[in-house]
């Protein structure tokens, strides 16, 4: 399992494990959305689904005075799990 978002190959991850390293690389690496998506053959709009997708599953949120992403406690319990 995937503890962080480093030492990874991108293309060879998927479902959650694939949201729990975008979630990673906004988070803990404050690695912006153009960043990861360049991992992802520069595809923004497929980041920006997973970023819904986090945030539909109540595991990341936005401030919106920084713009910056944060971990819910939601998600900080699953993502350990």
């Amino acid at each position: 399992m995937m503890t962080d978002g480093t030492n990874v190959r991108p293309s060879k991850i998927t479902g959650l494990e694939l949201a729990r390293h975008v979630l990673i690389r906004l988070v803990d690496n404050h690695e912006g959305i153009e960043r990861v998506a360049k991992d992802f053959d520069n595809d923004t709009s497929f980041i920006l689904g997973i970023i819904d997708f986090l945030k539909d599953i109540k595991w990341l949120e936005q401030d919106l005075t920084s713009g910056l992403y944060q971990i819910t406690e939601k998600g900080r319990i699953e993502v350990k799990s």
